[in-house]
Formats: C-alpha cells, sequence, structure tokens
C-alpha cells in the first residue's frame, strides 16, 4: 500500500479519475463523504473476484475497476442521486463566475479550458462514476473486511499533505475532511486487493 509507481503514488488513481480538474478533485472527496452519509441502494455487487482484463501498465487498475463496477447493479436513486449532486457542483461553479463577475461559461472556459456543455457533461460523468465506485469499492471492503488502520492513516499522512499543498499537519487536519481521506484510502487498499486476486493480461507486470 502506498508504493510509489513510476513517479506517482498509487492512491493518487483516485484524483486521476476526476478528470484532472483540481477543482473537481475536492468535489470528488465530497462526494464520497456525502454517499457514506446517504447510501445509495446497491441491487447487485457482482463478480469481483477471478476476472480476466486487457490493460497496460498504468490502465490496470482504471480497468479492474471498470469490470467490477460493469458487473454490479444500482438501486433506482442512483439517477436521482446523480442528478442531485450534478446540480449542486454546477451551482457551486455558477457561484465562483458569479464572485469573478463572469458568465458562467466564459469562466469556465477560461479556468478549465472547456466550454460549458463539454464541462457540463464532464461534471456529472464524474459524480456517476465516483458514486458507483465508491459504493462497489466500500462493499467489497465490507464483504472482504477490509479497512485503513490507524498506523497505515498515519504513515499515509504526509503523503496527503504533500498532495494537498500542505507543510502544517494542524493546518491540513484543520481544512480538509479526513473521513473523506480515509475512505479514498480504503479504496485504494481494496483495488490493490482486487489486483491481487484478479488477472490483467497485458500489462507490464501481470498480477495474478
Amino acid at each position: 500500500m502506498l508504493k510509489k509507481k513510476d513517479g506517482k503514488w498509487g492512491w493518487k488513481r483516485f484524483l486521476i479519475l476526476c478528470i484532472a480538474i483540481a477543482a473537481l478533485v475536492a468535489l470528488a472527496g465530497w462526494l464520497i463523504s456525502r454517499a457514506l452519509r446517504e447510501p445509495v441502494e446497491l441491487e447487485k455487487l457482482g463478480k469481483y473476484l477471478d476476472l480476466k482484463v486487457d490493460a497496460k501498465g498504468a490502465e490496470a487498475e482504471d480497468a479492474i475497476v471498470k469490470a467490477v463496477v460493469e458487473r454490479a447493479k444500482f438501486g433506482s436513486k442512483l439517477d436521482d442521486r446523480v442528478e442531485d449532486e450534478y446540480r449542486q457542483s454546477m451551482d457551486y461553479f455558477a457561484r465562483e463566475a458569479e464572485y469573478f463577475q463572469m458568465e458562467l461559461g466564459a469562466y469556465l472556459q477560461k479556468n478549465y479550458g472547456m466550454d460549458e456543455k463539454t464541462f457540463r457533461k464532464k461534471v456529472r460523468d464524474t459524480a456517476e462514476a465516483t458514486i458507483k465506485e465508491s459504493l462497489v469499492l466500500l462493499a467489497i471492503a465490507e464483504k472482504e473486511h477490509i479497512e485503513i488502520t490507524s498506523e497505515e492513516f498515519e504513515e499515509a499522512m504526509p503523503i496527503l499533505m504533500e498532495a494537498y499543498g500542505y507543510s502544517d499537519r494542524n493546518k491540513f487536519i484543520q481544512d480538509v475532511d479526513l473521513e473523506a481521506l480515509r475512505v479514498e484510502l480504503l479504496q485504494e487498499k481494496v483495488i490493490e486487493f482486487l489486483l491481487a486476486h484478479n488477472t490483467v493480461e497485458n500489462a507490464k507486470a501481470t498480477t495474478q
């Protein structure tokens, strides 16, 4: 856990998932925290062991998670949750644009290099992917009795602080949602479990 891979820390896969948009990274953590408080029904987990996926190198993690999520069945409340998160997320960006006295489209183009239509789609896709992945990975963690120990969380703290641009530990603890960070680490640990119990073909290092 938390081993450096090709200059990147493994748990950063979650951040990469969020489209590499800084504002959406924070949003994704908030979505996870809220999903824990207001769980969406997961009707069926589906098969998550002894799968075979085709991927190369750093793509292996995303490929195995995608395969597991595709086999899960979600409850009828999912669409409502995604829509709710999407609207609240766009409200946030609208307020940001208003603060800078800019039209939303112009603000998004200037700060994120996307037109409004493209950005809206990415926000919606991020909300849906984040909620689905969180539900599935946390369900696997519960079923397989996977957890983040206090020692593991303390080990990760310097890495997390560096990733979020903090040098003061007390300020970091005050500013961030530690429970959301713990869940991020838990999800990464579940992904490592999945990599160890499935087969990734055509990867640089095949894991079984």
